[in-house]
């Protein structure tokens, strides 16, 4: 647990952080379990028997020589991770370890970090902006993309005052709706009581086929010009009501944030279903340092990657985090000195392949005539003999 947040906060830190060759790879959804002690035939029989009522069908259950382990093959990998956390005892024997079976591919619950925060309201915000980002398919490729971009610029970093993930969310569903991907939301009809809501969601795979990869690059190609240079970060508030709603409309305004303590808002994000302010923790300096990251890579885009479709291709690259607040075109100098250097370097390595290939060609001429000029020697030295004889 992490001490003194504003909510309680639990993090999950994994060294492993791949993806499986398939996502419904075997390892990925097959789980381990150490009874005890060994099981005899009939423990073992109602063993399989719970599993086989409880979850879908077909689940495979290979047993140790001793019956004193089993390995269990379910479905998908989220019946795998519910199993890991809920069965914890058989025939009132003791389950003494539960984890995935494979170190590397295992749910993806177990190869990814991540903060899980308790809030009153928590469950019903979860709920509505999976509804709203599922109905545009590649919304969730577009996330993950963003907040690999966010934790590399430090843009996503809480702890040092800046943004959470989960702010990330609220502005790709505020962007979306904006560009009409999307339908506003209506807190009063759409929210739900969380007794209603369904126990465990539908499991959605992440690799669909509706999804057009070229309109996934374009949106989020728009989502950082949006952020960079259309969206008001001075008197606007980003929500998912649709509305154009201004700080002063809900009391943020500049006067509030004077202190030196939160919450400030420099950045207002409002909670879809609450009256917080998301980005709370953000002050004025971090706030003009989360804009500047948002503006460089908008440069990055324009100037480096023109199409669109390839625009997540710039994540490949190394991101220079801004530490602390400055002129935009300092920080674009640097960033185009460094990618000077990266075209030199490129040049360059294309100039010595270049200088490579004409010496092999040169080479090549060389050797021909000298081949030419051997089998002459050769036919004037056979005519020779010849005339000789």
């Amino acid at each position: 647990a992490i001490p003194r947040a504003f909510i309680p906060v639990l993090r999950c830190d994994r060294t492993v952080n791949v993806q499986p060759a398939q996502l419904m790879d075997e390892d990925s959804r097959t789980a381990s379990f150490l009874f005890q002690r060994p099981l005899v035939a009939i423990e073992c029989d109602s063993f399989i028997q719970r599993l086989q009522g409880r979850y879908s069908n077909p689940v495979f259950v290979t047993w140790a020589k001793n019956f004193h382990s089993a390995k269990v093959t379910f479905h998908t990998t989220f019946e795998a991770a519910h199993a890991i956390a809920n069965i914890q005892d058989h025939c009132n024997v003791p389950i003494l370890m539960r984890q995935p079976s494979g170190s590397r591919n295992g749910p993806e619950i177990y190869r990814y970090p991540f903060d899980l925060c308790f809030n009153s309201m928590g469950v019903q915000n979860t709920f509505l902006l999976r509804k709203v980002l599922l109905s545009y398919p590649g919304s969730r490729q577009i996330l993950l993309s963003l907040r690999k971009w966010g934790k590399r610029c430090r843009n996503i970093h809480s702890v040092d005052g800046f943004l959470a993930s989960y702010c990330y969310t609220v502005m790709l569903a505020h962007f979306l709706i904006q560009a009409d991907r999307v339908k506003p939301v209506d807190p009063e009809i759409d929210f739900v009581e969380p007794l209603l809501l369904p126990k465990e969601p539908e499991y959605i795979p992440l690799k669909q086929k509706d999804i057009d990869v070229e309109d996934v690059g374009y949106m989020y190609y728009h989502f950082i010009n949006y952020y960079a240079h259309v969206f008001d970060w001075e008197s606007s508030v980003i929500n998912v009501t649709g509305k154009n709603m201004t700080k002063r409309d809900l009391g943020w305004t500049n006067s509030t944030d004077k202190s030196e303590r939160p919450p400030f808002f420099a950045l207002s994000i409002k909670d879809p279903l609450g009256n917080e302010n998301c980005a709370r923790i953000v002050d004025k300096t971090r706030q003009n340092i989360i804009r500047q990251n948002f503006q460089v890579a908008s440069h990055v885009l324009n100037t480096e990657y023109r199409d669109p479709v390839f625009a997540i291709q710039h994540l490949e690259e190394e991101v220079i985090p801004i530490e602390k607040e400055g002129l935009l075109q300092d920080v674009i100098r640097a960033e185009k000195i460094r990618v000077d250097l990266v075209k030199k370097r490129i040049a360059e390595c294309t100039q010595s392949k270049e200088s490579f290939g004409r010496k092999y060609i040169a080479d090549s001429r060389r050797k021909a005539i000298a081949e030419a000029l051997t089998n002459s020697v050769l036919l004037w030295m056979k005519k020779q003999k010849g005339t000789a004889d």
